[in-house]
C-alpha cells in the first residue's frame, strides 16, 4: 500500500507542477510571489495527499487480482 501511495503522491506533485508551469487559470503567477511560498507548498502537499489516497484506494480494490 505504501508503494501505491508513493506512486499517487508523485503523480499528484507532477500534476501540480504542470498546472504551475502552464499557468493554468493564473495559478503560476499567483504562487510565484515570495509571500505565497507557504501556499505553493500547501498546494503541492494537498495534491500529493489526494492522488496518494486515490492510489491506495485503487491498490486496495485490486488486492484480489494480483498474481505473484
Amino acid at each position: 500500500m505504501i508503494g501505491h501511495f508513493l506512486d499517487g503522491a508523485a503523480m499528484g506533485c507532477m500534476f501540480g507542477l504542470v498546472l504551475y508551469h502552464t499557468n493554468t487559470a493564473g495559478l503560476g503567477g499567483l504562487l510565484e510571489s515570495p509571500l505565497n511560498a507557504g501556499a505553493a507548498a500547501l498546494f503541492l502537499a494537498q495534491g500529493a495527499l489526494i492522488f496518494g489516497t486515490l492510489g491506495v484506494a485503487v491498490g486496495a480494490m485490486s488486492l484480489g487480482r494480483e498474481n505473484d
